[in-house]
């Protein structure tokens, strides 16, 4: 059973260092490191002997659904994408870019599943635990999702009624924007139509995906190319993307309705775990959890004292 970890990185350094160490616990795992373009790369680097930095990723216009041109060093298992690296905005189309080129780079190691996690994400169960749990289960893939109109009401379903653009990485400058947007798209009373007669379904961005899924999602992009554009300026479409295929699909049956990373809300806000909460999160269902709140690794050592 190979797993794919691929991971989005923008911050917190020493975090995504002991992810990495941990994770390559499972000698089989493959472990895909996308670091924001507008932070340097350097600093997220492991010395280890089973690293890899990638020099050549995809062409920045590729379309989302084709192969990425570059070649994985054999008898590695953690590659850095250092080209064609995304300047991701929050709640931005950009997050969508940049888990593809993850994904795209992961297609050629040919994983059994594709694990999607943030460089804020720490472990919480044994790797091989998980590693067990997804044996025991192939090919059914961990995805969170539910009808926009059930879990954000309504006024969700603004975020694919009207055209989105984010700008700004900054999440509060991107609240604003979203605002502007929907008033404006209320006073003229402008509605767009899902693609394809899809339902829009939404659900947590952190998910683990089968093969079997993953193939599914790559032929019905290259089939509906409209999908990709209508979401370009979908709101927070990294929430939306992938569920609304999988769940629209003849395979849903072999969804389970869940993510394997626990987050707690709290006031619209998740929750940022100090290792005050080692307790609590001991006795969570989940694999990971995020985010961490402090640049140490205090809390992801105690957690890790469970499986030593």
């Amino acid at each position: 059973m190979k797993i794919a970890y691929m991971i989005l990185v923008h911050e917190y350094e020493k975090n995504v260092k002991f992810l990495i160490n941990h994770l390559l616990e499972d000698e089989e795992a493959e472990l895909f490191i996308h670091v924001d373009k507008t932070v340097s790369i350097e600093p997220f680097y492991v010395a280890h002997d089973r690293v890899h930095y990638i020099m050549n990723c995809a062409r920045e216009r590729q379309s989302p659904f084709a192969m990425n041109k570059l070649r994985l060093r054999p008898l590695t298992n953690a590659h850095y994408i250092r080209k064609k690296r995304k300047r991701v905005t929050w709640g931005g189309y950009s997050m969508i870019d940049a888990t593809f080129v993850l994904i795209g780079a992961a297609r050629l190691c040919n994983p059994d599943y594709y694990c999607l996690l943030s460089g804020r994400d720490f472990l919480i169960k044994d790797p091989l635990e998980w590693k067990n749990m997804l044996s025991a289960s192939y090919p059914f893939s961990y995805i969170d999702g539910g009808k926009i109109v059930d879990r954000w009401t309504a006024r969700g379903l603004d975020r694919v009624h009207f055209h989105f653009f984010y700008l700004f990485k900054n999440k509060k400058a991107a609240y604003y924007q979203n605002r502007i947007v929907r008033r404006v798209g209320h006073l003229i009373g402008y509605e767009r139509k899902m693609p394809y007669g899809l339902v829009p379904y939404c659900g947590s961005q952190w998910w683990t995906i089968s093969d079997r899924h993953m193939h599914l999602i790559f032929r019905y992009l290259y089939s509906h190319k409209k999908y990709v554009r209508f979401y370009h300026t979908v709101g927070i479409p990294d929430e939306q993307f992938f569920q609304t295929i999988l769940y629209n699909s003849h395979l849903k049956s072999e969804l389970i309705n869940r993510s394997q990373t626990y987050v707690f809300w709290i006031n619209g806000f998740v929750k940022e775990f100090t290792p005050k909460d080692a307790a609590e999160l001991e006795d969570k269902e989940y694999v990971f959890a995020r985010k961490i709140k402090y640049e140490d690794t205090e809390l992801q050592e105690m957690m890790a004292q469970q499986w030593k």
